[in-house]
Formats: C-alpha cells, structure tokens, sequence
C-alpha cells in the first residue's frame, strides 16, 4: 500500500488544488463563467434564482398616497446535479523501473496533464452540445439560452420551467437567414440581448468566422486590434470580448453559432463537497496498474437568459 499511498498524497498535496486553475486557464469562458461561479452545499438539485421582473417606483408629490402592493420578481429553477469523474491511470510496469518519490513526479505530471487536457474537452462539449434536463451530461448554452419555440435544443423546458408557457424565460434565438459573416451580422444579434447598458461581454465563435468577421472589420476601418487569451484569439465588438474558439464547429449553417453571453448572468455552479474531489489510488483485482479518480458534481445554469443572444442560421464564409 505504501506505493499507492504515495502517488495518492502527491495528487492530492500538489496537483489536486491547481486542477480548477488548470482547467479553467485552458478555456477563458469555462475559466470566467467558474470564477465567477458558486459552490453549493449539497441539496437534491441546484437551486438558481431567476430575475423576471422589476419592482415598480413611483413619483409622488406632498400628502400622495404610496401605492404600497408586493410585487413577484424573482422564482427559481431547478437543475439536477450533474457527476463527472476522470481517471487517473498509472501503468504499474513503469512504476517498477523507478525508484523512490521524486522518480514518480514525471509520471504523475503526465497523467494529470492528460486529465487535465480530457477534463477541458468534456467541458467544452458539453457547453457547446445537446445536455438539456434529461441528459447526463449538463445543460449546454442551446438549451439554456433556447427561446420559447425550442428552437435551438428541441426542448423548450429548461431548470423545470416551461419557456413556452412562461415566456420570461425564454432567451434570443436569432435566425442569421442565411448571411455570410459581418459586423451587420453580429448586430443584429446583439440588438435582443442588450438593455441599456446590461449586454453581452462574451461572443464565442468558430475560428473561420472570426477572422471573416476580421476581414469585415478591415473593410470598415473600425478594427482595434486582436490579443491572446489563455491561448486563444480575441478582439473586442461593442466592449464585449470576442473569442475564436475551435471547440465550436463550422457546418451546415442551421447548425452554425455565435454565443453572445453575459457572464453576469449564467455561471457553474459546483457542489462544495465534491469540488474536484481525489479519491486514492488502488490496483484493480484484473489489471497490473494504479488507478485513481477525480470527481465533480455541478451544473451549467443561467439566471434570465433573455440577457444572451445565440446567433443561428448563417454562413462562416465572408461577407
């Protein structure tokens, strides 16, 4: 057991309290929407409160009487937890040809990468996938932002809430029509999204309709310039940070997306007590190596999804 207890303490010392770090920084959208995130004690489901109305004000003059009623503002949705777990497999016929701690570090460190890199890249899908209610995996930005119709997931319940019946929860589906990348293209899904000065501050999109976007900019002489991020390329469109991301796919233009979100209001929300959790490493009874797992329970959700936009419906290809 000594072995196992070793790899198992070097995990859990040095490696285990930067895997959110790591995770995040591979991906700024997953790195802001989980800083920004909470953790949760447990409950049977996540509870997220939903913001749908205003408290009305009213003016007055001398001797008015205040028309004093409670207004409904705010309910709350339902998400059910979401589990992941991730392997941490060492081959037991390396570990016999080294000798004492420090030799296994090189092992550990690749085995984590690769956990880290397979971590990143289940996240990513599922934001950009098909999780709605039902799923295993969590809900992704479709359903969360789908509009009343259902039209981006299929699924028009989304945290047990009808968006048919309760037309507040609906977000912004915007048909793009059929139109080629531009700056006019993005406007017009920007419009829906934007009240006062609550707008989106993230647009996500794939990397050949970035730089057609780019192109456009170009045109018009209103580029400002692109910069790095965590590896990936951005540039800014009304204040909002726009990210060329290849987790997000360049088909069929019913397929294609440009999230446009406002991190104020969608977080992930991670379970307190299961927040990239180590569990020991072990030798399976069939197998000659160290198995260790790594857990975390959470969700994807969103707080009034009428403050995003999902640009669908148009082509990545020039303007």
């Amino acid at each position: 057991m000594a072995l196992e207890t070793t790899l198992s303490a070097l995990v859990q010392d040095v490696y285990l309290p930067m895997m959110p770090q790591f995770i995040s920084n591979q991906n700024p959208v997953i790195e802001k929407l989980w800083k920004g995130g909470r953790n949760m004690q447990g409950g049977e489901r996540i509870r997220q409160a939903i913001l749908y109305d205003y408290q009305t004000g009213e003016w007055y003059t001398r001797f008015s009487q205040f028309t004093i009623a409670g207004q409904e503002i705010a309910t709350t949705a339902f998400f059910d937890w979401r589990f992941f777990m991730m392997p941490l497999v060492v081959d037991g016929t390396d570990v016999l040809r080294i000798s004492g701690p420090e030799a296994f570090k090189p092992i550990v460190e690749t085995t984590i990468k690769a956990a880290r890199i397979a971590a990143v890249k289940a996240m990513t899908t599922a934001l950009y996938g098909s999780g709605t209610d039902s799923t295993l995996e969590p809900n992704s930005l479709d359903h969360l932002l789908d509009d009343t119709s259902g039209t981006l997931s299929g699924s028009a319940t989304c945290g047990t809430i009808d968006k048919g019946t309760y037309t507040w929860w609906g977000g912004n589906a915007v048909d793009g029509s059929g139109a080629n990348m531009s700056q006019t293209l993005l406007t017009t899904g920007m419009i829906p999204a934007t009240d006062g000065n609550i707008m989106p501050d993230i647009i996500l999109m794939c990397p050949k309709g970035f730089y057609n976007w780019l192109d456009d900019l170009h045109s018009l002489k209103r580029f400002t310039g692109v910069t790095a991020q965590a590896g990936f390329t951005t540039a800014q469109f009304y204040g909002a940070t726009v990210i060329a991301d290849k987790n997000i796919a360049d088909g069929a233009d019913a397929a294609n997306r440009v999230y446009m979100l406002n991190s104020e209001f969608i977080e992930i929300v991670s379970h307190s007590k299961d927040n990239m959790v180590m569990k020991p490493f072990q030798e399976p009874w069939d197998q000659r190596t160290l198995v260790g797992k790594i857990y975390w329970t959470g969700g994807f959700t969103v707080q009034r999804p009428s403050y995003h936009s999902v640009l669908y419906n148009f082509d990545n290809a020039a303007a």
